[in-house]
């Protein structure tokens, strides 16, 4: 009688969990790290917030994580667990790109101002994760690139 293990992540363990599956199942290998991160609600206040305004945020039982690891190239590879066979993989010059039009500005009246989403998917909005691995002295110029597994209950 043969048991064969199912390497798929089970929506009832938590998202770093199913993110640790999922990046193995989708790379062959474990991931080197993994955050999770709560899901939030503002209740009041949101648009106060960002002009130094008071805002009270709710938690949600909810959470979302990432899983990944360093690549010996330059892409970042994004695999979704809600499309885990259809993963989206960014070069250094799009990860390059997508960073430099996510940088903060000042407008006319200098008030700071902060460019909206990236275009583009799962990726595109992940691009951020290896500059900043990379200012923060994470990561060499050398290897740049990621693997990352995402897994949401948001």
């Amino acid at each position: 009688m043969s048991h064969d293990h199912d390497p798929s992540p089970r929506r009832d363990a938590d998202p770093a969990a199913r993110a640790r599956l999922l990046h193995e199942r989708a790379f062959g290998r474990p991931a080197a790290a993994a955050a999770e991160a709560p899901g939030t609600f503002s209740l009041i206040g949101e648009d106060a917030a960002p002009a130094g305004g008071t805002a009270i945020i709710g938690k949600a039982p909810l959470a979302a994580a990432v899983a990944l690891a360093a690549r010996e190239d330059d892409a970042v590879v994004v695999v979704d667990e809600r499309s885990p066979d259809s993963p989206e993989t960014l070069s250094s010059e799009d990860v390059a790109r997508i960073q430099d039009s996510q940088q903060p500005g000042v407008d006319d009246e200098g008030r700071r101002t902060f460019p909206g989403p990236p275009d583009g998917g799962r990726a595109a909005r992940l691009a951020g994760l290896a500059g900043a691995l990379y200012q923060a002295q994470l990561r060499g110029r050398g290897r740049p690139g990621l693997t990352v597994a995402v897994a949401s209950d948001v």
